[in-house]
């Protein structure tokens, strides 16, 4: 997984130990850091990985033929555990809201085996982009009749949304989102919250309007 910064420059690059051996982690990161050498400069290619497994990890980088001249890769690598990722990701508060960077942290949860959590964080990026999953299931983005307060809730916004159900690397991410999106928990609450939004575009009464959107932040929350 790469981050991008607004000019479509990779600022960081993640891989989840369970999903990809390390050895070809470090070549993938080499690969990277040819194309943007700010990444390797400010040390963000990061490992996520079980908290028994990091030590084990890092031997395996100090060991191998990435460390010293010419790669000099341990100025790159980092390798965190999942709460330490938790941690490095809300140092980024004016993206936590961004429904790309919702998608991406559900991604990794469910890497990672924290499924009850990846499927609070899908409810979330819905509701950041209600059009979002329908891009990445490749489906017809149908705009809805109801209140868009800014350009990331929008259809437009998905036009810059690369992910899709056709990677190789996101087969299983594919089939439990699928699944997800069809449980009657995932129905109830994105239809309510569609609802919401939708009688938010048509109510003008300044009280009506914050138990709305109480009501939809709860559902948010209580997901």
């Amino acid at each position: 997984m790469i981050w991008l910064d607004s000019e479509g420059a990779a600022i960081a690059c993640f891989e989840v130990e369970n999903t990809t051996k390390v050895e070809k982690t470090f070549d993938r990161f080499h690969a990277l850091i040819g194309l943007y050498p700010q990444v390797k400069q400010e040390g963000r290619c990061f490992v996520i990985a079980h908290e028994d497994n990091v030590g084990r990890l890092e031997d395996k980088l100090t060991q191998s033929h990435w460390v010293g001249y010419p790669y000099f890769m341990e100025r790159a690598v980092s390798f965190f555990t999942f709460d330490d990722f938790i941690k490095f990701y809300k140092n980024f508060p004016d993206d936590t809201g961004f429904p790309d960077f919702l998608f991406e942290l559900t991604i990794i949860l469910f890497k990672t085996n924290n499924l009850e959590s990846a499927e609070k964080k899908a409810f979330e990026t819905y509701c950041s982009n209600t059009y979002i999953f329908d891009k990445f299931f490749g489906r017809p983005i149908i705009p809805l009749d109801k209140y868009e307060n800014s350009n990331i809730d929008v259809p437009a916004f998905t036009d810059h949304f690369n992910y899709s159900c056709k990677q190789p690397d996101l087969v299983d991410f594919t089939v439990w989102l699928d699944n997800f999106l069809q449980t009657e928990k995932f129905k109830q609450a994105s239809k309510e919250y569609v609802e919401i939004y939708k009688r938010l575009k048509k109510e003008n009464d300044y009280e009506a309007r914050h138990c709305l959107v109480a009501r939809a932040r709860e559902l948010e929350l209580q997901f």
